[in-house]
């Protein structure tokens, strides 16, 4: 078995809804109210040990009167992250999925450092994207009391 493939078979033994796609592992990501979308892990070896890149894209609408509170709230959500951050990619008119206001394409990133791909030293991997995935849902949903700003 591959390397990803090993990684892909953990997760989904932890309980993680995790599919492989070719040198990817893919995530849902729904544990969010305001925010929807997947979560793509890579994998490279990195002679004694194994680094993982993990990035997350989630589909957002921002209401155009709370375009610059939902920019500069980005600041402090990134600094309540204790893992990863987190920035704004705006769609055109052209790939706006939504009727009317600002849509963005939220991405996330960490990495993590495994020394092996043996169950142990994954389990600490899974900890790390919990962290990450529970850190950037409380700071979306507790952060500018956005629920009201954002929309999934």
């Amino acid at each position: 078995m591959t390397p990803i493939g090993r990684l892909a078979q953990f997760l989904k033994s932890a309980g993680v809804d995790a599919q492989l796609e070719g040198e990817t592992v893919m995530l849902n990501f729904d544990e969010s109210e305001v925010a929807r979308g997947e979560v793509y892990l890579e994998l490279e070896e990195r002679g004694d040990f194994w680094r993982v890149q993990g990035e997350a894209a989630m589909s957002l609408l921002v209401g155009e009167e709370a375009l610059g509170e939902v920019l500069m709230g980005l600041n402090l959500i990134n600094s309540s992250l204790s893992v990863g951050s987190l920035y704004l990619e705006a769609l055109s008119d052209e790939e706006n999925p939504f009727e009317e206001g600002v849509a963005f394409t939220l991405w996330g990133r960490f990495s993590a450092l495994v020394a092996s791909l043996e169950p142990k030293d994954l389990t600490l991997l899974q900890e790390t994207l919990e962290q990450f995935l529970g850190g950037v849902s409380e700071a979306l949903e507790g952060s500018m009391d956005m629920r009201q700003t954002l929309k999934a």
